[in-house]
This record gives structure tokens, sequence and C-alpha cells, in this order.
């Protein structure tokens, strides 16, 4: 069912997307090629811009349906209502987005994404672990060691909403090439590397 609504959502995320704001993608990697397994990971600046994935990987893609990694803990008291009353987590079900399960160490959390990548599939995720309207956030380890955990290569990206003169905001993504962590690399050097690439991506809008 995800990988269904995934791909019948692309004309109307198209037709929203560019309702409301310019887009411009540009990308480094030729996105046509890829298929999983494989993470994504990008920095987080709206609730939606994840939809905005849709539009980077075109009307027909291999790498559907991407899997996200999300938290079910909310520091928005709104947002934290909608996941009590099941709003939230209803969503979650119909787009395929999976928790981190509260159990100690970072490996045992990821070891849903780890089945997901072993069967092939496509893993997102927001390393920053939360949104951030100006710069990036210090990154959290879990996106590298996931890498490093499977030997899994990572699709770095950038979102960035620039004010123009006119009424449309741009929204503008940076699409890096797909880098390939050196397993011996410890967990924080990979994050810094992570973190970095996505830099300079996020600095060339």
């Amino acid at each position: 069912m995800t990988k269904l609504l995934q791909n019948i959502s692309w004309p109307l995320i198209y037709i929203l997307g560019h309702l409301f704001f310019r887009v411009e993608i540009h990308c480094e990697e030729d996105i046509s090629k890829l298929k999983g397994p494989l993470i994504i990971a990008s920095n987080h600046i709206a609730p939606y811009d994840s939809f905005f994935l849709r539009l980077v990987f075109g009307r027909h893609t291999q790498l559907l349906p991407v899997r996200f990694m999300a938290s079910s803990y909310f520091n928005n008291p709104v947002i934290s209502f909608f996941w009590k009353i099941g709003v939230i987590k209803l969503i979650y079900i119909i787009f395929g987005v999976f928790t981190i399960p509260y159990i100690e160490g970072t490996e045992n959390k990821l070891k849903p994404a780890a089945r997901i990548l072993e069967k092939g599939g496509v893993v997102y995720f927001f390393p920053e672990g939360t949104m951030s309207r100006s710069g990036i956030k210090p990154f959290k380890k879990g996106a590298a060691t996931l890498a490093l955990m499977t030997n899994t290569t990572i699709l770095p990206l950038s979102y960035r909403i620039i004010v123009t003169p006119t009424i449309r905001r741009t929204f503008r993504v940076n699409v890096g090439k797909v880098i390939k962590i050196a397993q011996e690399t410890e967990p924080i050097k990979a994050t810094f590397i992570l973190q970095e690439i996505i830099e300079k991506l996020y600095g060339n809008h």
C-alpha cells in the first residue's frame, strides 16, 4: 500500500508544490539509475519538506517505497495532541513511516531500519532529529551508524526555502552524489563527514 500511495501521490505533490513555491531541483547524481538498498539523509526545514523528495525522484522511479524513520515523541504540543488522538499514527501507517524503538543502544534502535535495507529497501533520515529553518543543527549519529552497520551507500541532499520578490518563495533542493563511508570509520567521524557534505549542499543554495 505504501508503494502504491507514494506512486500515485506524484501528480498531487507536483501541483501543490509548484502552486505554492517556485521549485528548483539541482542534482549531481543521476537519480534514475539509483536503486535500493539506499539511505537518504537531509536537513529538515518544514513538516512538508520530505514530500519534495517525490519531485526529486520524478514520475517513475525504482526507489519506492521510501521508509521514513521518525520519532513518536514531539516537543510541539499541537503535534503531540494529534499523535495522542491517532492522526499522526494513521499518517505514519499510510506513508510507511516507522518509529525509533525506545531501547538502549544506537544499534538496537537501528535494527528496524537495517531489516528494511537488508530487503533492498530505502530508508530516509533527518539526522538533525528536529526541524531547523535557519542553518543546520548538529547531526545525531543514527544515519551514519546505520550506513556503517549495513555497508550501505547514502544519498545526501539539502532543502532550503529562499524568499524572493515575488509572492511565491523558492523551494530549492540540492542533491549530492551518493557516498560510501569506509566501514572502519568511527560513527562520530562518519557523522561529521555526512554533516559536512549536507552543509556544503545547503550552502550552495
